[in-house]
């Protein structure tokens, strides 16, 4: 899978990578590989690439607050990202469209371009009602979202990281996320600044950029 939506079926599918933990990727899966140290020409020490984590991040126009909301409610999330995004309390009852999550929560999300089988589930571990938040995300992966400022403009910064370090999770849940997650903060940017939803909702029309 392409996108941000990496959920081990959806890689699965998409990617033509046997799952992970499943028998055959037991099988296909090469020894580790670790990146020696570089050294260019003029003798600078380049240290060996993470594959354990990423990071990306794009300016918005828009406020604070309206970013956040944008990643903490279920309406918010359904406008840019997801076709379906509920949210579960401790105690199991469900939050409501514009109820703000917080840690502990459960979640269950459902993508455009893709049927019900294609599911992610998590738990929301942080959120501190204004400018950051985590959650479990792709098995053990972990993601954080940051609201900050810089050069007097407004920027969300996301990081992924726990990835492990086989083959196919550096495929999948490395460049295929970070790949993902690219979109669809293009696609929050897009929604907040102009309203144009730049995602695919055909499920017959896969393996594009947008979904």
């Amino acid at each position: 899978m392409r996108h941000a939506g990496c959920s081990r079926e959806r890689i699965a599918r998409a990617s033509g990578f046997p799952m992970v933990g499943s028998s055959a990727h037991t099988r296909s899966m090469s020894p580790e590989i670790v990146l020696p140290a570089l050294r260019t020409s003029r003798g600078v020490h380049v240290p060996p690439y993470d594959w354990s984590r990423f990071s990306t991040r794009i300016n918005i126009n828009a406020s604070h607050h309206d970013i956040y909301a944008a990643w903490c409610t279920r309406r918010g999330l359904e406008r840019w990202f997801l076709r379906m995004a509920e949210f579960s309390k401790p105690d199991s009852t469900q939050r409501g469209d514009i109820d703000r999550i917080a840690a502990g929560d459960t979640y269950r999300w459902l993508w455009h371009g893709y049927d019900d089988s294609v599911v992610e589930k998590g738990t929301i571990l942080e959120v501190n009602g204004t400018d950051r938040l985590r959650f479990t995300f792709a098995g053990s992966c972990v993601v954080t979202v940051t609201i900050k400022l810089d050069a007097d403009e407004t920027v969300v910064e996301l990081t992924q990281e726990n990835i492990p370090l086989d083959d196919a999770s550096r495929t999948h849940y490395h460049l295929g996320c970070m790949t993902g997650w690219t979109f669809y903060l293009a696609n929050l940017k897009s929604i907040l600044e102009g309203g144009i939803d730049l995602r695919n909702k055909n499920v017959r029309l896969q393996k594009v950029v947008n979904a």
